[in-house]
């Protein structure tokens, strides 16, 4: 496994690149489902964008934190010539949005989410029931982290469990 560059500029000089800043994943779930992750550190145009995309039998839902307020919502069905993305706007009535946003329009900012991530951190610390990840939720994504990098390097697919 080689990294696609081995130095980048830094000021006046240039510094070794230690981690890469593109990868992809190709998942094969248990029970026969796929997916694919796809991240990068450097992609042009982009300011800190994390993009979910889920596709199902049914339609697709997708959130791109860029468009923080809004998800994307594809119904498969009624007629071909009637489908297509609509663009939900995020609000009171969407939990969890509701504990911040006080009417249809008003937009959660980024601020609102860190203050959303530490009430569930510290309900945590204090044994109420939290969203946070706990330490076996954890352990699994390391595992999967780990068998992305083992499957990289021995070019073959690597079960988790």
């Amino acid at each position: 496994m080689r990294k696609p560059y081995p130095d980048r500029p830094d000021g006046a000089g240039r510094v070794p690149v230690e981690n890469f800043d593109v990868a992809t994943m190709l998942l094969r779930m248990g029970d026969g489902a796929f997916g694919a992750i796809a991240v990068s550190r450097c992609a042009w145009g982009r300011k800190g964008r994390i993009q979910l995309q889920i596709f199902g039998s049914r339609g697709a839902i997708v959130f791109d934190q860029e468009r923080f307020n809004e998800v994307q919502v594809y119904l498969a069905e009624g007629s071909l010539a009637d489908q297509g993305f609509r663009t939900v706007l995020m609000g009171p009535a969407h939990a969890p949005y509701d504990r911040f946003v006080p009417a249809p329009g008003h937009q959660m900012g980024f601020n609102d989410l860190k203050i959303a991530e530490a009430h569930e951190f510290l309900n945590r610390i204090a044994g109420k029931p939290s969203r946070t990840i706990d330490f076996d939720a954890g352990l699994a994504i390391e595992r999967v982290i780990h068998a992305a990098a083992r499957s990289a390097e021995e070019g073959r697919w690597v079960a988790t469990s």
